[in-house]
């Protein structure tokens, strides 16, 4: 969990107990994820003149429980980091943030050395993930733009101007078929990612801050927060 004043909490989901906090960034964290083997964990934020992109290298079975360390960071978005995404065989991370162009575009890290190994095209980033089997890389445009990036050789395979407002979420299925996606104009969209075509959509009053498909493809929750409101309502959608 990442705090409005910096600091990131890591816990325990089956006995809801705190394992570690520290002050990760000096301003909000606007952009968390955890490593699918907990090896690693990214943070994103808008420090001024700091490294805005911290990497974490997780500790879980070391004394006295867990022990975190920052393994490597960044400023290249020198104006705030708004998503981070890992790929699924923990090699690569992925994140989006304003550089001092003013846009903002996908960066491409490799984990183990903290290099930054790939840069795609232009692209106004402000949600991210790779699909399950790591070959596309989904993003959510400020603009309302969608893409899929295939992953190796950074190729746009697929964009559609299909928001008024920034795209803050998008999830794949569990079998990598389908993609939801859910915008700041309390749209949500899910796409046949082979066709790319659109299977369903339907749209809520609030700002659509999260979405993911059930394990069976057949449902889809969505995360709500209404203009003004601390709080997100939940929401399910039948497939």
């Amino acid at each position: 969990m990442g705090a409005a004043n910096g600091v990131a909490v890591l816990w325990n989901a089956e006995t809801r107990g705190k394992l570690w906090a520290w002050k990760a960034h000096q301003h909000r964290i606007d952009a968390l994820a955890v490593s699918r083997d907990t090896r690693w964990m990214a943070t994103g934020s808008g420090d001024d003149a700091r490294a805005t992109l911290r990497v974490w290298r997780v500790g879980l079975d070391e004394p006295p429980g867990v022990n975190v360390v920052e393994a490597f960071s960044d400023d290249s978005h020198s104006g705030g980091v708004s998503s981070v995404a890992f790929s699924p065989d923990n090699r690569f991370l992925a994140a989006g943030g304003f550089t001092g162009s003013g846009h903002t575009r996908p960066l491409i890290y490799d984990l183990d050395t903290g290099e930054r190994v790939n840069a795609l095209p232009f692209d106004l980033t402000r949600s991210l993930q790779y699909s399950p089997d790591g070959r596309l890389l989904a993003a959510g445009g400020d603009e309302g733009f969608v893409s899929l990036w295939e992953f190796a050789s950074g190729t746009r395979v697929c964009e559609e101007h299909a928001y008024s407002r920034p795209v803050g979420t998008v999830a794949f299925s569990a079998d990598g078929r389908r993609l939801a996606t859910g915008g700041w104009d309390g749209e949500v969209r899910v796409w046949d990612v082979a066709s790319h075509a659109c299977l369903a959509e339907c749209s809520y009053d609030g700002i659509v801050v999260a979405c993911r498909l059930s394990a069976d493809g057949t449902a889809l929750d969505v995360a709500e927060k209404p203009e003004g409101s601390s709080r997100a309502r939940m929401h399910r959608l039948a497939l």
